[in-house]
């Protein structure tokens, strides 16, 4: 199976929808699921299967998704477009770090989030919580 059709099979999964249903202009961003942890459970399952995204909240389609991957598998070379825009009104450079911070609040159902054996090690919790 391809990079294309493992993610596609695990949008699907996602989005609840028949992998065929998953097209370059499929939503994926929180517009389609709009639980933020949904979105970050997605992309660690991503990583899991060797699909690494840097940047997620850049990503609005399917066909972004894609075009990210073949950088990354290129050598960051992609499609030739241009870096999608951020969206700043979501997060801001800490003039301490250097880095983009982002703050949110979600309230989850306990159930819903991965289970691990080692919360240090899932890729969920490494990406998304500090030690």
């Amino acid at each position: 199976m391809n990079t294309i059709e493992k993610a596609k099979d695990i949008i699907a999964l996602f989005l609840k929808v028949e992998p065929a249903a998953v097209t370059d202009a499929t939503i994926i961003d929180n517009n389609a699921l709009h639980s933020s942890v949904l979105i970050h459970r997605m992309y660690a399952t991503l990583a899991k299967g060797g699909m690494k995204v840097e940047n997620p909240q850049e990503i609005k389609t399917f066909g972004d998704l894609i075009a990210i991957l073949s950088g990354a598998e290129s050598g960051g070379q992609g499609s030739g477009k241009p870096p999608l825009p951020r969206d700043l009104s979501l997060s801001k450079t800490s003039a301490l770090s250097g880095t983009d911070l982002s703050i949110g609040v979600d309230i989850e159902d306990i159930d819903s989030m991965p289970h691990a054996k080692d919360y240090r090690e899932e890729e969920f919790y490494t990406r998304n919580f500090s030690s």
